[in-house]
Protein backbone atom coordinates (compact mmCIF):
# COMPACT_ATOMS: atom_id res chain seq x y z
CA UNK A 1 0.00 0.00 0.00
CA UNK A 2 1.43 3.36 -1.01
CA UNK A 3 1.71 6.23 1.45
CA UNK A 4 -0.93 8.94 1.18
CA UNK A 5 1.57 11.67 2.06
CA UNK A 6 5.32 11.85 1.61
CA UNK A 7 7.61 13.48 4.13
CA UNK A 8 10.07 16.11 2.94
CA UNK A 9 13.35 17.00 4.67
CA UNK A 10 12.90 18.58 8.07
CA UNK A 11 13.41 22.27 8.65
CA UNK A 12 15.75 22.67 11.63
CA UNK A 13 16.83 25.72 13.60
CA UNK A 14 18.47 26.59 16.91
CA UNK A 15 19.44 29.62 18.99
CA UNK A 16 22.16 29.62 21.63
CA UNK A 17 21.59 31.23 25.03
CA UNK A 18 23.46 34.42 24.06
CA UNK A 19 21.11 35.02 21.12
CA UNK A 20 17.93 34.99 23.22
CA UNK A 21 17.10 38.53 24.26
CA UNK A 22 13.97 40.39 25.38
CA UNK A 23 12.96 40.83 21.71
CA UNK A 24 12.13 37.95 19.38
CA UNK A 25 14.80 36.38 17.13
CA UNK A 26 14.24 33.95 14.26
CA UNK A 27 14.42 30.32 15.30
CA UNK A 28 13.18 29.11 11.90
CA UNK A 29 12.57 31.68 9.18
CA UNK A 30 10.00 31.16 6.43
CA UNK A 31 9.18 27.47 6.87
CA UNK A 32 7.96 26.35 3.47
CA UNK A 33 5.54 23.55 2.70
CA UNK A 34 3.03 22.00 5.02
CA UNK A 35 4.47 21.49 8.50
CA UNK A 36 2.52 18.83 10.35
CA UNK A 37 4.71 18.21 13.42
CA UNK A 38 6.65 20.83 15.41
CA UNK A 39 9.34 19.59 17.80
CA UNK A 40 10.92 21.91 20.40
CA UNK A 41 13.72 21.16 22.88
CA UNK A 42 14.89 23.64 25.47
CA UNK A 43 18.31 22.90 26.97
CA UNK A 44 18.52 26.41 28.43
CA UNK A 45 18.69 26.95 32.17
CA UNK A 46 15.68 29.29 31.95
CA UNK A 47 12.28 29.38 30.28
CA UNK A 48 11.87 30.40 26.64
CA UNK A 49 8.93 32.11 24.93
CA UNK A 50 7.96 30.88 21.45
CA UNK A 51 5.95 32.72 18.78
CA UNK A 52 4.39 30.79 15.90
CA UNK A 53 3.31 33.91 14.00
CA UNK A 54 6.59 35.75 13.45
CA UNK A 55 6.78 37.50 16.83
CA UNK A 56 3.30 39.04 16.99
CA UNK A 57 1.91 36.72 19.67
CA UNK A 58 3.49 34.83 22.59
CA UNK A 59 2.28 31.36 21.55
CA UNK A 60 3.82 29.24 24.32
CA UNK A 61 6.35 29.22 27.12
CA UNK A 62 8.72 26.26 27.10
CA UNK A 63 10.14 25.60 30.58
CA UNK A 64 13.88 25.13 31.12
CA UNK A 65 15.08 21.65 30.25
CA UNK A 66 11.80 20.62 28.63
CA UNK A 67 10.70 19.47 25.20
CA UNK A 68 7.41 19.68 23.34
CA UNK A 69 5.95 17.89 20.31
CA UNK A 70 2.96 19.51 18.61
CA UNK A 71 1.25 17.05 16.27
CA UNK A 72 -0.80 19.43 14.17
CA UNK A 73 -1.91 16.66 11.83
CA UNK A 74 -3.94 15.09 14.65
CA UNK A 75 -6.38 17.98 14.22
CA UNK A 76 -5.94 18.22 10.45
CA UNK A 77 -3.89 21.44 10.86
CA UNK A 78 -0.66 22.58 9.22
CA UNK A 79 2.06 25.16 9.84
CA UNK A 80 3.99 27.44 7.52
CA UNK A 81 5.68 30.71 8.39
CA UNK A 82 8.30 31.95 10.83
CA UNK A 83 8.97 30.60 14.33
CA UNK A 84 10.66 33.01 16.71
CA UNK A 85 11.97 32.76 20.26
CA UNK A 86 12.92 35.13 23.09
CA UNK A 87 13.90 34.72 26.70
CA UNK A 88 11.07 33.76 28.97
CA UNK A 89 9.65 35.42 32.05
CA UNK A 90 12.32 33.83 34.26
CA UNK A 91 15.07 35.98 32.67
CA UNK A 92 18.25 35.43 30.69
CA UNK A 93 19.95 32.05 30.27
CA UNK A 94 23.63 31.38 30.88
CA UNK A 95 23.90 28.00 29.15
CA UNK A 96 22.13 25.86 26.54
CA UNK A 97 20.05 26.46 23.43
CA UNK A 98 16.54 26.24 22.03
CA UNK A 99 15.99 23.86 19.10
CA UNK A 100 13.09 23.47 16.69
CA UNK A 101 12.36 20.93 13.96
CA UNK A 102 9.41 20.94 11.59
CA UNK A 103 8.35 17.73 9.84
CA UNK A 104 6.75 18.61 6.51
CA UNK A 105 4.74 16.76 3.88
CA UNK A 106 4.38 17.26 0.16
Amino acid sequence: MAANRRLTPMAVGSLAFGSLLAAYANLLASVQGRGIILIFTNTLNSDCTISLDGGTTDSLILPAGQGLVLDLSANDAEFSGTIQAKRGPSGASTVGQINCSVIRVL
